[in-house]
């Protein structure tokens, strides 16, 4: 776990110790950093997969995040993106535009909702539809229909 707040990750650590768990692989670093420049090696391991396009690190059974809905990063750390993220040549994008800025937007918020009572026989497909939206490919429906700002 990457937390960019030190008191915070020390707190993360201390609470998985009390409970047992030891430090839980913890470091005070930004969580949107390229894998291999974290210390510890389980969070250095890198992979190809085959649903996601760029390198993963498929060493964690479950991995529970509380992202931000919009950043600022610095311009360095935006420059990393194209090679770490999908979106991430959206935001270096950002870079070329506003050369005098010296933070980039990274908002990039995806919302499966809707489905009221049908969403145990609907998330499946919209999920689908969602990633193959998030991942630039052809999606499987037309995804028209389905936005927000319809008419």
């Amino acid at each position: 776990m990457a937390l960019i707040n030190g008191d915070l990750a020390m707190a993360a650590k201390v609470n998985m110790v009390g409970h047992g768990d030891g430090s839980a692989h913890i470091e005070a670093k930004d969580g949107l950093l390229d894998f291999n420049e974290y210390g510890d090696a389980q969070l250095k391991v890198k992979s190809n997969n085959k649903v996601y396009p760029k390198p993963a690190n498929e060493q964690f059974d479950i991995v529970i995040s509380n992202p931000p809905f919009s950043i600022t990063v610095d311009r360095d750390t935006a420059k990393k993106f194209p090679d770490i993220f999908i979106q991430g040549e959206k935001i270096a994008h950002s870079l070329k535009k506003d050369s005098k800025k010296q933070e980039i937007d990274t908002e990039n918020l995806f919302i499966n909702a809707g489905h009221y009572r049908n969403g145990l026989v609907l998330a499946p497909a919209s999920v689908r539809l969602l990633m193959d939206l998030m991942l630039g490919n052809s999606p499987f429906i037309d995804p028209l229909p389905y936005q927000l700002a319809r008419s």
